[in-house]
């Protein structure tokens, strides 16, 4: 067996080492050494309380930690409550936050910002919340042309608003609907909404938005979300294949029944009613 000979192998040119620079020569030497203004800057930093809560502020949430074991001090001020406070209105910036936390932010910045982490993944909502909030509804593709078609989100338009009212009424603004719907919630997670004509509709089950900390309720053919919707939005997390993901298999199996029951007490003299939702996959 023939191997290659050692001779032959490349020989790697020792690289020159620059010649070491004096501290006082040209543009050599460190930041503080070149520039007595960097210096000075960064002393005032470690001397004054307000510029180094400045710096933690600008850390993300797991930095603060490794920055609270510098010294005493600075543990001191990582866990002061302007900091936290400060920090709280930053992630909160653009989401949903429940009054109860804001109000804490005031007194207990860090207990506020952990509690609406906790709350941002609650699969949950309380009664008066849902009366409280303004939703934005559409249909999803899957409920068929008749029903997108006069969609006014699939028409390239702003999704269509309600209320959910202490009564019990599903309230629309400017909506042919209005005082003909009902709902109901059950167990916090399962909203049931009902048609004085075409009867309660499947299931829709609470989800949560992660970007906003919003609230949606889907279902096969529907979508209840706590904040606007708009096709123009580049969220891929509101696609119909997106929100597919979460509608359960026993939600598909109430939307089956549903048009079995429709299509059961459909007439055929009754020509304005409005066709079943298709079946879906």
């Amino acid at each position: 067996q023939t191997t290659l000979s050692r001779t032959y192998m490349p020989r790697t040119r020792s690289k020159k080492r620059a010649p070491a620079s004096s501290s006082s020569g040209g543009a050599s030497g460190s930041l503080c050494e070149r520039s007595p203004a960097a210096l000075r800057l960064i002393s005032e930093c470690l001397d004054s309380d307000d510029l180094l809560l400045h710096v933690l502020g600008l850390l993300p949430l797991a930095g603060l930690g490794r920055a609270a074991c510098v010294s005493s001090r600075w543990a001191r001020l990582a866990a002061s409550n302007s900091l936290w406070a400060s920090l709280a209105e930053r992630v909160w910036e653009g989401r949903h936050v429940s009054e109860a936390c804001r109000a804490q932010r005031r007194q207990h910045g860090r207990s506020a910002l952990r509690r609406s982490l906790a709350e941002s993944e609650a699969r949950h909502i309380d009664p008066s919340l849902l009366c409280e909030l303004t939703w934005h509804f559409r249909f999803k593709r899957a409920a068929g042309e008749h029903w997108t078609g006069s969609d006014p989100y699939w028409q390239g338009a702003r999704a269509r608003t309600l209320r959910f009212e202490p009564d019990g009424a599903v309230r629309w603004e400017e909506e042919a609907w209005d005082g003909l719907m009902w709902w109901r919630l059950e167990g916090g997670s399962l909203l049931r909404v009902s048609h004085a004509q075409l009867g309660a509709f499947p299931a829709e089950r609470l989800v949560r938005h992660p970007p906003s900390w919003g609230y949606l309720f889907t279902s096969p053919w529907a979508v209840y979300a706590s904040f606007p919707l708009s096709r123009a939005d580049d969220d891929a997390s509101l696609t119909d294949r997106a929100l597919g993901r979460s509608v359960e298999p026993w939600q598909w199996a109430e939307a089956a029944r549903y048009n079995e029951a429709a299509a059961g007490e459909s007439s055929s003299d009754d020509e304005d009613a409005p066709p079943p939702f298709p079946a879906g996959v």
